[in-house]
């Protein structure tokens, strides 16, 4: 199952990964489309960190399951010494869920 079905199917989501994840996971997505940055997301307590070498957020869902994402805009967004500038960042693309 990709990570793009999950994230358009909420009853895939919730027969893959259980009803809370699913409904959490749905309410994250809701909350991201809806915010202007990455910084007006408050709840899954937003975290930046590293996924196979490049910047990523990790959002916490239910449990302990998270949804990592990577920046995926078309043109880099990144500051002058070459960290993403989450300012603005304005596509994600999913690239992880799980613990």
């Amino acid at each position: 199952v990709e990570l793009r079905d999950l994230c358009e199917d909420e009853f895939l989501a919730a027969e893959k990964l259980g009803s809370e994840i699913a409904e959490s996971l749905k309410h994250r997505l809701s909350d991201l489309f809806a915010a202007d940055s990455i910084h007006d997301v408050l709840v899954g307590r937003p975290a930046l960190g590293m996924f196979n070498g490049r910047e990523c957020l990790r959002i916490e869902l239910a449990g302990t399951c998270c949804m990592t994402m990577v920046p995926n805009d078309s043109s880099p967004r990144a500051t002058a010494n070459g960290a993403t500038n989450w300012d603005l960042v304005r596509r994600l693309m999913l690239v992880s869920l799980g613990d």
